[in-house]
């Protein structure tokens, strides 16, 4: 038997779903993204360019690093930039 599935997240304006009155359960305040610069190999992060992009991230949102309670990140998938 195949599994497989599908899952969407419908995103809008927060001015938007308050008007409307939706359930907001969630702000995206802030994102950063970047190819994570030159490692000594491929599945190796780049600890600098790394923290680079979550002070984009902090910067875009506008605020300071300890009001953070959740990061969501992509890892590699090896042993190396899964830790």
């Amino acid at each position: 038997m195949r599994a497989e599935g599908c899952g969407a997240v419908v995103l809008k304006p927060l001015a938007a779903a308050i008007r409307e009155g939706d359930n907001v359960l969630g702000v995206i305040r802030g994102t950063a993204l970047n190819n994570d610069g030159p490692a000594t190999s491929f599945g190796t992060p780049n600890a600098m360019a790394q923290e680079r992009v979550f002070r984009e991230a902090l910067a875009a949102a506008g605020v300071e690093p300890r009001e953070v309670s959740l990061v969501e990140a992509h890892g590699t998938g090896t042993i190396v930039g899964g830790k």
